[in-house]
């Protein structure tokens, strides 16, 4: 299967690129692989309209990093004209490209921020109802200390119902006494008892008020922190990576750690195009560089302009020869082969 692969491979490289030295391969595979991702950002970008124009653009991809090289192997096989009408073409297609990147890369930057943005006010609105219902939580408990502190110790060890009792008792001995005659001093102590039973029963019952709010405020606070505690807070990269950039521009450029809001709209966008740029010019430069690589007649085309300077003595025109790339054998090989190729024609004339 891999062997399989690897010819397919081979075939298509050398259809479209001729035969590459290895530095040339890998140019072609890194440029394959960012042509891929080119053309999905396209794709996926497209089909936020329909399924034909996600097809159209991850197109216009291959075509933006094919055009170019093509372009220059008409121009260097002299088709000059054709090949400065197609270098007009692939602009146009590149423009179309950039558009494509810009406004995915833009659409994803703004969702990335935006779901975080709105997950974490999320986040935020939970932490403040939880830090919130804690805050009603510490009045109550303050209030109760408080009512504890002004009426005594006693409010926590006599229940309401046993004070009930003797409210009962104090009334039936003020009843007893107003059926005597002359009871006026004795009712009147009888009420003022039976008054002061009735007022511990309430501040006992305020109390137990108190105490039932810290109760069930507790509860609400122990719902909430779970609540709370559940909502994920979302990190941004994408904001972050906006933030580091505005730091530098207003550092740099203000002198200051604040960004006016020009600045800050001019980076988000600068950020934006940059890497629309990237992913529009990435594929078709890998390509360009591959075809610096090629071979001729099985050497570099470094080799084959050395080997002609050697058995000339004059170099090919406007040739540019780097001696690092090329072997004392590469050079013998050549220059074999073009003096066998001039003596051919001496040796039929003869």
């Amino acid at each position: 299967m891999l062997s399989r692969l690897g010819k397919i491979y081979h075939g298509t490289v050398q259809a479209l690129f001729g035969e590459l030295e290895p530095t040339g391969h890998f140019w072609v595979a890194l440029g394959a692989v960012t042509l891929g991702a080119a053309a999905v950002m396209s794709f996926k970008f497209g089909s936020e309209v329909s399924g034909a124009h996600a097809a159209f653009l991850a197109c216009i991809s291959g075509i933006t990093a094919y055009g170019p090289h093509t372009a220059q192997e008409m121009w260097d096989s002299g088709r000059k004209g054709i090949a400065v009408v197609a270098a007009v073409f692939c602009m146009g297609f590149l423009a179309i490209e950039f558009g494509s990147h810009a406004g995915y890369t833009a659409g994803l930057r703004g969702s990335n921020v935006e779901t975080a943005t709105v997950q974490n006010s999320k986040y935020d609105g939970a932490q403040d109802t939880a830090k919130e219902n804690k805050a009603l939580l510490e009045s109550f408990k303050r209030q109760l200390a408080d009512f504890k502190a002004k009426n005594g110790e006693w409010v926590t060890t006599v229940s309401a119902d046993a004070l009930r009792a003797q409210l009962d008792s104090a009334n039936l001995a003020i009843k007893l006494e107003a059926a005597k005659k002359g009871c006026k001093e004795k009712c009147l102590a009888r009420t003022k008892e039976r008054d002061e039973i009735a007022a511990k029963i309430a501040t006992i019952e305020a109390g137990n008020d108190l105490a039932k709010k810290v109760e069930a405020q507790q509860a609400i606070v122990d719902k909430k922190r779970d609540v709370a505690a559940t909502v994920e807070h979302k990190s941004s990269a994408v904001d972050h990576q906006n933030k580091f950039f505005l730091q530098q521009v207003a550092i740099w450029g203000n002198g200051s750690t604040e960004a006016s809001q020009f600045q800050q709209v001019a980076t988000m966008a600068t950020a934006a195009m940059m890497m629309a740029i990237a992913g529009t010019f990435g594929p078709g430069l890998c390509f360009w560089f591959a075809g610096f690589f090629k071979r001729r007649n099985g050497l570099t085309k470094q080799a084959s302009q050395a080997a002609a300077t050697s058995a000339t003595g004059a170099p090919e025109s406007s040739s540019v020869v780097n001696l690092s790339r090329i072997t004392v054998g590469d050079i013998n090989r050549e220059k074999l082969r073009l003096l066998l190729d001039r003596s051919q024609p001496t040796a039929l004339a003869a």
